[in-house]
């Protein structure tokens, strides 16, 4: 094996690796996800209470959940609040 050939079989290696990586972080957020909804006795399309504010979805992202509230007109916010404390999660 030429050392080309070694740096393009180490590359094709790495990017298995990195494809393998980014689906078991897919798999960890899901799980967390699951994880949260049995935790506060949700389920994903159940409204729920944040800090006073009526929000409805959990995601994570690899370090925090994020929920959306709901506003006023109804619609959903495109942005998502970081759930800093889950002691103030209320189930409606």
């Amino acid at each position: 094996m030429t050392r080309k050939e070694k740096i393009e079989n180490l590359r094709n290696q790495i990017q298995i690796r990195q494809t393998e990586i980014s689906e078991m972080e897919k798999e960890l957020n899901t799980e967390m996800v699951t994880d949260f909804y049995a935790r506060h006795n949700l389920t994903p399309e159940q409204h729920f209470l944040y800090d006073g504010k009526k929000c409805i979805g959990v995601e994570y992202d690899g370090y925090v959940f994020k929920t959306f509230h709901i506003k006023k007109d109804g619609g959903i916010s495109r942005i998502p609040s970081i759930i800093y404390h889950e002691e103030r999660i209320k189930t409606n």
